[in-house]
């Protein structure tokens, strides 16, 4: 006897192939059978009219140190995200500005000398870290999410200056508050479209963790994926779609198991309500929950039940099987 028959829908193999009408049958962590009459169970969900589909896999966030906070936090699942890469990081400002600790970082900002040092890195031809940022990012891009002077929150950089040049200004903000957090809008959205619909490209959401002033990706990048620029958009169709969250991402990392369907898969499973995929999230609110994700199997442990977190805490690391 099966553990789980999840029946009745609309079956993703995660490899874009054709999507089929079929129930899926999991023993213990693994899936066993897809098809249709596969025997008894000891619990049947029928998702008629929903999408099965695999645990979809995120190939670059910063949720590292999430595992460490007090409580439970269950923002990826309730996108549908069953494995996360994490330790994939980067800057914003040249190296030579973040060198040592916060007290060195106000130093080289105060003094006039090292600040235009620093603007001709930002502002030159480098290829190197934080080089040509301040040439190709405008004052009008940038948007203080995380500042101690409540009064900038929100704002863009533009917005702030009265009358001082945009560039002291940012370096006055940092040395005010030197772990503040800006998001720049520089992505032109022809381009992301175009980028999207590359067999070549798989979809990820750098999300940071989900503790205070935030980015809308960290809560909702792939309902947003799926909904606005799926369903809404016609960038790809859905297999295609849930081809660029599953096995191209689990393939890319040696996850042999996860990532598709079949049998002798990990019972890493999302069931999710195509037609109501979606985020809501904005910069000023990104923490709103996804709409349309109904269940989440982790390994065959359920873990989001009609929407809601069972509490569930089945996580595990994983290793690539490459050699």
């Amino acid at each position: 006897m099966h553990d789980l028959i999840i029946s009745g829908g609309e079956v993703h193999d995660g490899f874009a192939s054709d999507p089929v009408t079929a129930d899926v049958a999991v023993t213990a962590d693994r899936v066993i059978a897809v098809g249709k009459d596969l025997g008894a169970a000891r619990r049947t969900i029928d998702e008629t009219g929903l999408v099965t589909a695999p645990g979809f896999v995120d190939p670059h966030s910063h949720s590292d140190s999430v595992p460490f906070l007090p409580d439970a936090q269950p923002f990826k699942l309730m996108q549908g995200v069953t494995t996360e890469v994490v330790g994939n990081c980067g800057f914003s400002l040249p190296p030579e500005a973040c060198e040592g600790n916060v007290d060195a970082l106000r130093a080289r900002l105060l003094d006039p000398q090292t600040r235009a040092a620093i603007r001709a890195t930002a502002e030159g031809p480098g290829p190197g870290t934080g080089g040509g940022l301040w040439r190709e990012v405008h004052p009008e891009d940038m948007q203080i999410l995380r500042h101690t002077d409540p009064s900038v929150k929100g704002r863009r950089l533009a917005d702030v200056p009265a009358g001082r040049e945009p560039w002291d200004v940012l370096c006055e903000l940092l040395i005010a508050d030197p772990h503040a957090y800006v998001v720049c809008h520089t992505m032109d959205e022809g381009d992301v479209r175009a980028i999207m619909a590359d067999p070549l490209v798989a979809i990820g959401s750098d999300s940071d963790i989900p503790i205070g002033p935030n980015h809308p990706r960290t809560f909702g990048t792939f309902p947003t994926f799926l909904g606005g620029y799926v369903r809404d958009g016609g960038v790809v169709d859905l297999a295609e779609a849930i081809r660029k969250v599953t096995s191209a991402t689990a393939s890319r990392f040696g996850l042999s198991d996860r990532g598709w369907i079949g049998r002798g898969s990990v019972a890493d499973l999302v069931v999710f309500d195509p037609a109501r995929i979606g985020h809501a999230g904005t910069y000023e609110h990104p923490e709103l929950r996804p709409t349309g994700m109904t269940h989440v199997f982790l390994a065959g442990e359920q873990v989001i039940a009609d929407g809601e977190f069972t509490g569930e805490r089945r996580g595990r690391m994983l290793r690539s099987e490459r050699r």
